[in-house]
């Protein structure tokens, strides 16, 4: 099979080498493995020159959407995509019900299962912590408002999956404790503040009883 990966510096790409690294398949020695722009490598798949395209992207992209209507293209289901799960913390997978892209034309024709990339949420090690906190909140909120969940759930993000990565101080606190209190009462900035601020008050509260 000719596959197509998408160019070089994608996530695409990326991905796909992983993928093909966990059957012994050298991405960059395999002469069937091809990159390139997406829109010339949809273009070839269309006319016949690719067998399969690999892309990483929206559900509703409407590039996707409108390839996935021609009659002579479908999604391909992956066997292993539970066994890709297991070995790349950063891979999660999923199982596209019958006709749940679009019910009136049947796409996809039958239940296919694919694998999701996971979206990390990564700062500088001196980010400031209000900020950090602040990023989370606004995550979390964002998520649960969000009128275009397919693969994730509410409340589902943000969380701690991809373990190669080290999770900040200001994140594990968030995971373990929640949002703080003062935030339903305050905007998110004057409830990060707040939040850094609890140690000096109490402090302060201490040496004034006496």
């Amino acid at each position: 099979f000719r596959v197509g990966c998408g160019p070089i510096e994608s996530g695409t790409f990326k991905i796909s080498e992983k993928l093909f690294k966990s059957h012994d398949i050298d991405v960059a020695q395999h002469p069937n493995i091809k990159t390139g722009l997406f829109d010339k490598q949809i273009e070839q798949l269309i006319s016949g020159d690719l067998d399969v395209l690999i892309r990483i992207t929206a559900f509703d992209n409407p590039m996707i959407v409108d390839l996935l209507k021609n009659p002579d293209i479908d999604l391909f289901s992956l066997d292993f995509a539970k066994a890709y799960e297991k070995n790349m913390n950063y891979l999660t997978a999923f199982d596209i019900p019958a006709g749940s892209l679009n019910i009136l034309e049947q796409i996809p024709q039958k239940d296919t299962r694919v694998v999701a990339t996971t979206t990390s949420l990564v700062v500088s090690k001196d980010m400031n912590p209000s900020l950090q906190l602040i990023l989370l909140m606004v995550a979390k909120e964002g998520i649960f408002k969000s009128n275009r969940l397919f693969f994730a759930k509410r409340n589902e993000f943000p969380a701690y999956m991809d373990h190669l990565i080290p999770i900040s101080p200001v994140a594990k606190k968030y995971y373990e404790y929640g949002p703080p209190p003062v935030s339903q009462f305050f905007s998110y900035r004057v409830a990060a503040f707040l939040d850094r601020l609890w140690p000096a008050i109490l402090v302060f509260l201490a040496i004034l009883f006496p």
